[in-house]
Formats: C-alpha cells, structure tokens, sequence
C-alpha cells in the first residue's frame, strides 16, 4: 500500500524529526549514565576510608556535570546536523518539481 504524503517532502520532514529523536534518546542514556556514576559514587559505602567526602561527591557532581553537558552538546549538533540535510533536502526536491513544472514561458 502507497502511503499518501499530507504535503510535498513529508517523509524529509519525518527523517528529520526521527533523527532529532535519535540524538535525544542517545543523549537521555548518556545523561542517565552520568547520573549512575555520580550517585555511585556519592551513595558509596559510609566506612569508604577516604580523606575528604565532600572533595569526592564536588568531583563526582563535576564529572556529572560535564556528561550531561557534553552529552547536550552533541544532541544540539546532531539535531543541527539533520536539520542541514533537511534544508538541503528539501532544496533539491524543490528543484526537482520546479524542473518537472517549469511554469508558463513569458
């Protein structure tokens, strides 16, 4: 069965969007493992025999920190990567059917 576009380049529209979901689901893992690490680490063992608790959970919030926000990042520029192709994408299927329809000849 033929699915039917709403609207011309629909489907670009759709890979867009799947691929922004992607980069959204890969950054949500990343962040989620970030925080597993942290907590990790804050909620170890209490006779965990270090000098400074508090130096150990300010670095292991930092390093958390750093996750999430590299993992924001990289999101951001996949999202801004699809979003290049879409536009290009849709430049050439405007081309396209430009070409197929050159219009009236004045």
């Amino acid at each position: 069965m033929a699915v039917i576009e709403a609207f011309p380049s629909v489907s670009l529209w759709e890979t867009f969007d799947e691929n922004c979901k992607a980069a959204e689901a890969a950054r949500d893992l990343a962040v989620q493992e970030a925080k597993r690490e942290r907590d990790q680490v804050v909620k170890a063992d209490p006779g965990w025999k270090v000098h400074s608790r508090h130096r150990i959970n300010a670095a292991a919030a930092a390093r958390c920190e750093q996750k999430v926000k590299a993992a924001q990042e990289e999101c951001d520029a996949a999202c801004g990567r699809a979003e290049q192709e879409l536009m290009k994408a849709l430049d050439q299927a405007l081309t396209a059917r430009l070409s197929e329809n050159p219009g009236p000849q004045g």
